[in-house]
């Protein structure tokens, strides 16, 4: 016969060792994270953060530190003894038994599918680009553009999608997906602008294959070589004939969703790999036996700048008729640079923002290539490019009206460069309006510059513009700054501004 409850309670009352054994359990148990920091204290983060430091007892300047009670307890939430153990059980428990994930930056998907939380505006459609925002990205682009091209580089611009962009079927019921025409909407605008876009979401969806990890936000070395493809295809550079046929299948993957979701124990996944390729040999800085690319500057794909070559007599002829290349990247570049650092005779891969287009000027590359994943677009409509911006041919005796639009004008230097930036009120700027800036020096000499189109996230506002010009030019001088709006019916004066740069 089943026991019943009070059947186990006369029990516990009638064993006092019984009792006391389960309470110094239970108490062993509560204590451990706070008593094993004397010997296991956790040191390191998993979350990509910096940990609480111990607090002070006094503040500079103010006395006793009010808050040193509740910074003790962010210290232990941070240093508890096994908090690593901790989080990497308790996510496999709620993933497992609830379908969720622990780790605000992970979604938990279905059949063991993980997912950047990045990415949830875009899968949900929360926050669309505004026409304003489709407009800055494509005129901003197409400055770019007509700059690489006036100094002899092909350009083109590519968009790593979303990994629930292809792959959504397997998000939580929790996070439904709402159809989003964004990436359709910027293609238009890129096409109108007459900006070179490669469209590797296509070359991508197009395969039977799953091009993305399981565990991991980006392309698999399939996918990457898929998307190079497309690259190539649309570039017309020369590539050196590597084919799915000669990746080999390596189950020694671990992606960044999964350490970050369970940092003692990400289970690896497949990945694939070309000898002398991708397979690690070009990543030692020095050439190795079998490798067929070398690093010229920094060790690794993860490096913020790189350069690379492709090792003597590998690719020789290949390298040398596509010339050098410069490319502007993200994360999803990094299984790019091995494909290509074997194509061209000398590249610069650069993850830095804003992107310094004044290197398409030193390295001199035949062809530059910007990517940049879908949950990034809008930074093209936030970040000018660091380059003199083109001039614009504003006759001198033009007549310039006045109306009801102000704008702001701030200067600030940036290494060679004179920058103006400021953000236009009072108007509305339509569809086929420049903004440019007229600087006169000190004898009257004039120069226009058409501005790159900037928004604001903040203010939900795309009226902001900047102009880059020769710092070597403006410096140590007065400076008469003009800022205009012209179309083809009217140029329309905002603002006329002193203003003054350092040499």
């Amino acid at each position: 016969m089943a026991r019943t409850y009070n059947d186990i309670s006369k029990s516990l009352d009638a064993s006092p060792p019984v009792r006391a054994v389960f309470s110094v359990l239970v108490f062993a148990v509560l204590l451990l994270p706070l008593v094993g920091m004397a010997w296991a204290p956790t040191e390191e983060s998993v979350e990509n953060r910096e940990l609480a430091s111990w607090p002070a007892l006094f503040d500079e300047g103010s006395g006793l530190n009010a808050d040193m009670l509740s910074q003790m307890g962010d210290y232990f939430s941070d240093h508890f003894a096994y908090r690593v153990p901790m989080i990497d059980a308790g996510a496999h428990l709620y993933a497992g038994l609830f379908g969720v994930s622990t780790a605000d930056t992970v979604v938990a998907g279905t059949d063991g599918w993980l997912y950047y939380a990045g990415t949830l505006n875009d899968y949900q459609n929360r926050a669309p680009l505004r026409e304003g925002q489709l407009r800055n990205i494509a005129h901003n682009l197409r400055m770019l553009q007509d700059y690489c091209e006036e100094r002899e580089a092909a350009f083109l611009f590519t968009v790593a999608p979303d990994k629930n962009s292809l792959y959504g079927e397997h998000m939580p019921f929790y996070y439904p997906g709402v159809a989003s025409d964004d990436m359709d909407r910027l293609a238009a605008a890129l096409a109108e602008a007459g900006v070179n876009y490669v469209d590797v979401c296509a070359a991508l969806a197009a395969s039977d294959e799953r091009l993305y990890f399981l565990r991991d936000s980006h392309w698999t070395e399939k996918g990457a070589l898929a998307a190079h493809d497309a690259l190539a295809a649309a570039g017309g550079f020369a590539t050196v004939g590597i084919t799915e046929a000669d990746l080999r299948e390596v189950d020694d993957y671990t992606g960044d969703l999964a350490a970050m979701l369970y940092p003692l124990s990400p289970d690896p996944e497949p990945n694939w790999y070309a000898e002398g390729v991708n397979d690690g040999t070009g990543d030692a800085g020095t050439l190795r036996s079998g490798s067929k690319w070398r690093f010229t500057e920094g060790t690794s794909v993860e490096d913020s700048t790189v350069a690379t070559e492709p090792a003597e007599g590998a690719f020789g002829e290949t390298a040398a008729g596509n010339g050098g290349l410069l490319m502007f990247r993200d994360s999803f570049g990094n299984s790019l640079i091995p494909y290509l650092a074997c194509e061209f005779s000398s590249a610069t891969f650069s993850k830095k923002l804003p992107y310094n287009a004044l290197l398409v000027e030193s390295e001199q590359p035949s062809t530059v290539i910007v990517e940049r994943a879908q949950r990034h677009v809008g930074l093209f409509a936030e970040q000018a490019p660091l380059m003199v911006c083109p001039s614009f041919d504003f006759p001198e005796d033009a007549t310039l009206e006045e109306g009801e639009g102000t704008t702001t004008c701030e200067t600030s230097e940036n290494g060679p460069l004179a920058c103006l930036q400021g953000a236009i009120d009072g108007i509305q700027l339509a569809a086929d309006d420049e903004v440019v800036v007229r600087l006169t020096d000190e004898e009257g000499a004039a120069l226009t510059y058409r501005a790159f189109l900037l928004s604001d996230e903040e203010t939900g506002s795309d009226q902001g513009w900047c102009v880059y010009a020769s710092r070597d030019l403006w410096a140590d001088q007065a400076v008469i700054a003009e800022v205009i709006v012209q179309n083809e019916d009217h140029a329309h004066l905002l603002g006329t501004f002193d203003v003054a740069f350092e040499a």
